[in-house]
């Protein structure tokens, strides 16, 4: 059944949140490259990225053509440039997403370090919170439910009102990703950790509003109303 089909995925996920969580602490542990050591947040940074943020939300609400939905989203956004958090950024990926990883049967392994296509070479070179990776795959793996989900019904698999199941695929495969990733990297879930996870999530959202069409927003849309609410009532 789809139960099964869902579950036999959990696995390989952990095995791609292993690979994942070992390829952020390799690239702030590099030795022989300064410009690869994690750096602080300070609040300066968290001042320069919040309007690029504020705008990428309004510009996807725009295209979305929901002017009112960007409130929630803005206003969980306040405290970025007020409270100083106490995280690092470091180099990513830049483009985190299951099209990037080959699985061999037994490990994985990460290409195409190019970073966003519409990002300009200093943005793709410039340090992030790691969550962004962590925010990209969140969303592609939300994605990938949903096409799944759309290859069974299109074989009579499923029916239309068991669509539902791609809602809890990006929750149940989402929630087992950040679980594993944090518990391999040994590091404590923080309220300022999960407002950070929050913030990069809508912006990550919001890109992709800006940047796909047609089904694909289902998904977008489904991470906006389903995974936010946790992030929502986070207090700085």
């Amino acid at each position: 059944d789809v139960h099964s089909v869902l579950e036999e995925h959990l696995e390989v996920a952990r095995l791609m949140v292993e690979t994942t969580a070992a390829f952020h602490q390799a690239i702030r542990s590099d030795p022989i490259h300064p410009s690869f050591a994690p750096t602080p947040f300070s609040l300066f940074y968290q001042r320069s990225i919040y309007p690029t943020m504020r705008r990428k939300l309004t510009d996807a609400s725009l295209t979305l053509g929901r002017e009112l939905i960007q409130e929630p989203y803005l206003k969980q956004l306040e405290a970025l440039p007020r409270h100083k958090l106490n995280e690092v950024r470091q180099r990513c990926h830049g483009n985190y997403r299951l099209e990037h990883l080959h699985y061999s049967g037994k490990e994985f392994l990460i290409a195409n370090f190019e970073g966003k296509p519409y990002y300009s070479y200093q943005e793709r070179r410039n340090k992030r919170s790691p969550l962004i990776d962590c925010a990209s795959m969140l969303l592609s793996l939300a994605e990938a439910g949903f096409e799944a989900i759309e290859r069974l019904q299109a074989r009579g698999i499923v029916h239309e009102e068991q669509k539902k199941m791609a809602h809890l695929w990006s929750l149940w495969i989402g929630s087992s990703f950040l679980r594993a990733y944090f518990r391999t990297l040994k590091e404590e879930r923080t309220p300022e950790l999960d407002f950070l996870l929050g913030a990069v999530v809508i912006e990550e959202c919001a890109e992709r509003v800006l940047t796909v069409e047609g089904k694909q927003l289902e998904a977008v849309i489904t991470m906006l109303q389903h995974w936010l609410p946790i992030y929502e009532k986070v207090a700085l």
